[in-house]
């Protein structure tokens, strides 16, 4: 889970939480020439929300129900209250969902880098303020179609499309069984 292909980062304009805590990391396993990696971006992840609606669903009767509610709610009012969400992303469930069930996500092939450093405040007039930071561990697809960039070769799958619907379903079933 990482990486923001088509909307805004997370953690700044253009990078997300995961990726901008260790760009270098993910820049030497997206280099690394693995065949399998499978990128679920921040594109998939906002698309399943837990709202509050849906969390009453949540059997919470159950020393594992009460456990998952009780973390839920704390993460979905934090997420409305401080991100002005209708709920909570399942970011990490979701990442584990395609590992159970990859028919949750359509994947497409691309070639996608991470900008490992910002190069908009290297001045010698301005001190380095993490603020600022707009490119770090921005991922970067090529997403442009045509000859002209043939050469370049996909280095993973990456999930753009989900079935939030079906996931959120399968979700809290699992929870209450």
């Amino acid at each position: 889970m990482g990486g923001a292909i088509k909307v805004p980062g997370n953690i700044t304009r253009t990078a997300e939480f995961n990726i901008y805590s260790d760009p270098l990391a993910a820049k030497i396993v997206f280099e690394s020439g693995l065949k399998n990696i499978t990128l679920i971006p921040l594109d998939v992840t906002r698309q399943v929300v837990l709202t509050p609606q849906l969390i009453k669903k949540i059997n919470k009767n159950t020393k594992v129900g009460k456990f998952v509610y009780d973390i839920l709610e704390f993460y979905i009012n934090f997420c409305i209250t401080e991100s002005g969400l209708k709920g909570a992303p399942l970011h990490d469930p979701l990442t584990v969902g395609e590992v159970i069930n990859p028919s949750f996500m359509k994947k497409i092939p691309l070639n996608v880098r991470v900008v490992t450093k910002s190069e908009l405040f290297n001045s010698n007039r301005e001190s380095y303020d993490p603020q600022k930071e707009l490119i770090k561990g921005q991922t970067v697809a090529e997403l442009r179609k045509g000859k002209s960039i043939a050469h370049v070769e996909p280095n993973m799958q990456v999930c753009l499309e989900v079935n939030y619907r079906s996931f959120l379903k399968y979700f809290v079933n699992i929870i209450n069984s």
